[in-house]
């Protein structure tokens, strides 16, 4: 399946990269309240600092000069997982409605990474685009 998304706009992450992330945030219901403690991972990672290079990435990615389709799919899919965890929503129908199925499609590939790991992977994969 094609996927077709415009520049520069980045439909994919309109709506969906808030102002502002905190750990206590009231986008999607208290973003990571509930998720995290403050003391971070088994590696002593503290989460605070985490969320800062999250928050550093997600404002960067909207100004990329050029991202692909799969490139931008991949960048929806991490953020989805991080910012609200599992797809629970049924898949788009209709014909003409390609756009938010691939959207669908991109986030469901994610499901059962947890929002610790997509967050990771977010940071990695922003940080190898630029």
């Amino acid at each position: 399946m094609v996927i077709v998304y415009s520049r520069p706009s980045l439909p994919l992450l309109t709506g969906y990269l808030p102002h502002t992330l905190s750990p206590h945030s009231s986008h999607s219901g208290g973003l990571f309240q509930n998720d995290y403690d403050n003391t971070g991972d088994k590696e002593g990672e503290n989460i605070e600092l985490l969320l800062e290079e999250f928050k550093d990435a997600a404002s960067r990615v909207k100004v990329f000069p050029s991202l692909s389709n799969t490139q931008l799919g991949e960048i929806y899919s991490l953020y989805k997982q991080t910012t609200v965890g599992n797809n629970t929503k049924p898949r788009p129908g209709g014909l003409l409605n390609l756009t938010e199925k691939g959207k669908w499609d991109v986030w469901e590939s994610k499901k059962g990474l947890t929002k610790h790991a997509a967050m990771k992977q977010y940071i990695d994969y922003v940080n190898r685009l630029h």
